[in-house]
């Protein structure tokens, strides 16, 4: 496998889990402390005077690994070098922002030394600089604690057998929808009959140590209108520049609803307080949600520790995505009447991806230096400058990177599309997008502390999942519509663009197969074994009942129904086979077990689709075997029949079946 050189690899695996809300924690000893959020993910830094910090970041769930960077104070050389007990472990790789991140194995030797209270330096302009571990073991002790990996073999500190089914696993952040305020208001000090109705109601209580006034009715309060319903009461606490805010209605009837007495700023329906810990609160039209709650740690704040973190969507960016899903369900529907087979791959045509596109290729070859020259005209002098200070990174197997230059943000600026093949066991392809900052392109998906490169948006799998994508527009906007299909159902999602919501705009459709072909599971070769025309019956009338009852559709805890009748006094252990077909490939999907009849014998048969593939008529097969003790699994059928479709529905759904990438 070749890699692009200069593009930094990011964690293409993440973990999206739901459970019961998460409360997170701060923790600090000696040089090194921790944050953990409210999602699980906790990040771990360490300090030494000044000159060098470290960062250590771990998403919770199984199997999920540690992501380490590295900032200086003085973030001036274009290199930097990892040194544990005097011997280099490896270059570290740099990023857009001027700090590095230590890769692969030479991260696991940094954590291994780490732990064991090692001498871990870092060679940077000429200048080897020691990072302290002072207070690490503790600070990796608390987050192993927190994300329930003491003991395991995922732990950071002393790693065990423990198993892992109590491990913290990962949880979505909660979604807030903003709502439009009026933008720059006043700030108009309440008159004497208005604080006469309110200021019963205004309580600046002894824990809020607020600096006292000499004659508290002189304290001046401000009415700052939110919206056309709601407005804010702001007074001074403890400064000018810190200052108490309650929500009421723009009345004053309302009962007032403190938010903060320590706020330092309200700005286009965001409030900040400043001090401490961080907090932004966001307006969802009924009141003020906390965003985030972090600390910033390093030099100069290099670091964002959050122990809350939510995502914040426009009510315009909601209403503009539902309105995409319509006209897409609509397309879906009137494709339905002349296509009753639906053939979904027609539906990008009617989405063309208009304005200005360029697309490019590199070829990489390993340890070879990039190429500086614009391998398109159509490429400006600037954005070719942004792409070559971006040290983003993928993989290639087959040795190139394909790039498309598009504004998908409306914001006048080309972002960046990259594709690239990076194969395996299940083909995958990765797509990942960039937006176009100041200098260079960004991740804006990443969390505010970590410094993606490649920014992770979806992957195909081309052995062991049924996948397509084609970028589309849609009234304006741009979208990846990303196919993923399964026996009996197909998923449509429209997939925004730099977008971090755990639910998507979907269409899924079901169908319902008229599976009426059954033939040898080896071409040109008769069906083994033969069927009567009794059996073939039967095996007809099992094939389309099986399609009200398929694996996909039961609970995780449903347990599956006897295939076969169980002969009397057969033991429970040897009754368990009667309840399960046999195991596949990976690049099959285990559709149904059915009871298959040969010359009156009840066999069980697994019947296995590769992920609902359609080409008139649906890609199936039965490999048939026997739940008797002794008995020798035969032979099996291939299967195939017309489908016609049952539902079609439009929502917002959790996106499934994104195996390189959720």
């Amino acid at each position: 496998m070749r890699h692009l050189i200069w593009l930094a690899c990011a964690g293409l695996f993440s973990t999206q889990l739901f459970a019961a809300p998460l409360t997170g924690l701060s923790f600090e000893h000696k040089d090194w402390q921790v944050s953990c959020d409210n999602t699980g993910t906790c990040r771990a830094a360490g300090y030494s005077r000044d000159l060098v910090s470290v960062l250590l970041t771990r998403v919770a769930g199984r199997e999920t690994s540690a992501k380490v960077e590295v900032t200086f104070a003085q973030p001036t050389a274009s290199s930097a070098t990892l040194f544990i007990d005097g011997e280099q472990k490896g270059e570290l790789t740099p990023l857009s922002d001027g700090s590095f991140s230590i890769q692969f194995t030479a991260r696991d030797a940094f954590l291994t030394a780490l732990s064991q209270d090692n001498t871990i330096e870092f060679e940077s302009g000429g200048k080897r600089i020691p990072l302290s571990s002072a207070g690490s073991n503790a600070v990796l002790l608390k987050m192993d604690e927190f994300q329930k990996t003491t003991n395991t073999s995922n732990a950071m500190l002393h790693p065990g057998n423990e198993n892992t089914d109590n491990v913290l696993l990962a949880k979505p952040a909660p979604l807030i929808i903003s709502q439009p305020v009026i933008p720059d208001p006043d700030a108009v000090p309440l008159t004497t009959t208005q604080l006469q109705k309110i200021a019963p109601q205004l309580k600046l209580t002894p824990e809020m140590q607020c600096r006292e006034i000499a004659d508290e009715q002189t304290r001046t309060y401000y009415r700052i209108p939110v919206d056309k319903n709601h407005a804010l009461i702001k007074t001074e606490c403890f400064d000018s520049s810190r200052f108490a805010l309650w929500l009421t209605d723009n009345t004053l009837t309302a009962r007032p609803e403190l938010i903060t007495h320590d706020a330092s700023k309200y700005e286009n329906g965001e409030i900040a307080r400043l001090s401490g810990p961080i907090q932004i609160w966001v307006w969802n039209g009924k009141q003020f949600l906390l965003r985030d709650q972090y600390r910033s740690s390093g030099h100069n704040g290099a670091w964002t520790l959050p122990t809350f973190v939510s995502r914040v969507r426009t009510q315009h960016d909601v209403d503009t995505d539902n309105a995409a899903l319509q006209k897409l369900y609509q397309a879906v529907t009137d494709l339905k009447k002349t296509d009753p087979e639906l053939t979904l791959t027609k539906l990008a045509n009617q989405f063309t991806l208009t304005g200005e596109v360029t697309k490019f290729e590199l070829s990489t070859v390993e340890d070879a230096t990039p190429s500086k020259t614009k391998p398109s005209a159509e490429i400006s002098d600037d954005e070719w400058q942004a792409f070559l200070r971006s040290p983003v990174m993928v993989e290639s197997e087959d040795g190139s990177i394909s790039f498309t230059l598009l504004d998908m943000d409306g914001d006048g600026k080309r972002d960046l599309i990259i594709n690239s093949y990076v194969g395996g066991t299940g083909l995958y392809s990765y797509t990942g997008v960039l937006k176009r900052g100041e200098n260079s392109f960004y991740n804006p998906r990443a969390d505010r502390s970590s410094h993606d490169g490649f920014g992770p948006f979806f992957s195909e799998n081309g052995r062991g999942a049924n996948q397509w994508s084609e970028w589309v527009r849609i009234n304006g906007q741009v979208y990846a519509l990303w196919f993923n299909g399964q026996f009996g159902e197909d998923n449509l999602y429209l997939l925004r663009p730099f977008s971090v919501d755990d639910k998507t705009p979907a269409i899924t459709i079901r169908y319902r197969y008229t599976l009426d072909t059954i033939g040898s599971s080896e071409e040109n070769q008769p069906k083994t074994p033969a069927l009567s025309d009794k059996d073939k019956a039967r095996l007809l009338k099992s094939l389309d009942t099986m399609q009200d009852h398929l694996l996909k559709d039961m609970a995780a805890d449903q347990k599956v129904p006897p295939i076969c009748p169980i002969p009397p006094g057969t033991s429970a252990k040897e009754a368990e086979s009667y309840h399960r077909g046999v195991p596949l490939h990976y690049a099959f999907e285990s559709v149904a077990y059915i009871p298959v009849w040969l010359n009156e014998k009840c066999y069980i048969g697994t019947v296995a689709s590769h992920h609902g593939s359609y080409n008139k008529g649906v890609d199936a097969e039965i490999a048939i075997s026997s739940p008797r003790e002794g008995e020798e699994s035969v032979n099996g059928y291939y299967i195939s029949g017309l489908r016609h479709v049952t539902s079609v529905k439009s929502g917002w759904k959790v996106r499934a079946g994104d195996n390189g990438v959720l």
